[in-house]
């Protein structure tokens, strides 16, 4: 029950910082964006397709029709998948710092809460509020396209799946910089550093055909190993839209991993650590 008390408290922190309403804002707009800017018609086993900037009509085959739209939804999962990420990671941010404030800690300590059961509520309400703006806008544009096209492609909506993992994963990592730091600035600087550096290091092998010091091979390799692999579950979130194989899974394994091993230290440290 305490955890469930700060997990509304967090709800509560969520909607009066307006970030539940500005993600449902943007959402809808998106919405509106993908009904307004194609038209389809049918006639006999073609589609007409045409924008609203208007020029010439393109005529598809039904089946190449259904490949467009699969692709346009594959080309939608990657850009939440990276912008929703960052508006995520950067709304919730704020969240660990604004907690570890004096006088609320104090406050929420004083209440025979844990410090175990303070950071479990913390990171499960802004999980939560993440997961009810995922799912709204994922299945409020499968809704929209497949309405519009008469395409239901089921897999897009695995998207929302790979996005909320993702999240919960560089969340812990949140968790500890916020703990450590206590700084909302270095939370959003470091953790975009973390994602900026994801698709280098998904490619060093190509960086190793290089001729460079065989110290930073290891470097690369250490940081990859250590770090969610936030460029592979990328390219496996748009494979899951369209229906391709998924050949590995071991980027999202890697990336459980992490997020179990940093959430514990999160915890050991806040347990331990004087404040």
């Amino acid at each position: 029950m305490k955890i469930l008390a700060i997990i509304k408290d967090t709800f509560r922190e969520c909607i009066a910082k307006k970030i539940i309403l500005s993600y449902a804002i943007a959402s809808t707009l998106g919405m509106l964006i993908i009904s307004l800017l194609f038209s389809f018609d049918i006639v006999g086993n073609e589609v007409a397709i045409s924008t609203i900037f208007g020029g010439n009509e393109q005529w598809e085959s039904i089946r190449q029709f259904e490949e467009i739209i699969i692709n346009l939804e594959a080309g939608i999962a990657i850009v939440i998948f990276t912008l929703g990420l960052f508006l995520s990671i950067f709304s919730t941010a704020d969240l660990i710092p604004s907690m570890m404030l004096k006088g609320r800690l104090d406050l929420y300590l004083s209440k025979s809460i844990s410090r175990v059961q303070l950071l479990i509520g913390k990171f499960t309400g802004a999980l939560l509020v993440v997961i009810l703006n995922i799912v709204y806008a994922i299945v409020g544009l499968w809704l929209v396209i497949g309405l519009k096209t008469g395409i239901w492609n089921v897999n897009f909506l695995y998207s929302g799946v790979t996005i909320i993992f993702m999240y919960t994963v560089i969340f812990t990592i949140v968790l500890l910089i916020g703990l450590l730091s206590r700084s909302t600035a270095v939370i959003v600087i470091a953790t975009y550093m973390i994602i900026s550096a994801s698709p280098l290091l998904a490619n060093r092998q190509e960086i190793f055909l290089l001729p460079i010091a065989r110290w930073v091979e290891h470097v690369l390799d250490f940081f990859y190993w250590i770090l969610p692999k936030y460029s592979e579950t990328a390219i496996i979130t748009k494979d899951l839209v369209i229906g391709e194989p998924i050949f590995s899974w071991t980027p999202v394994l890697s990336s459980v991993i992490i997020g179990v091993v940093v959430l514990n230290l999160s915890i050991y440290i806040f347990s331990r650590k004087s404040f």
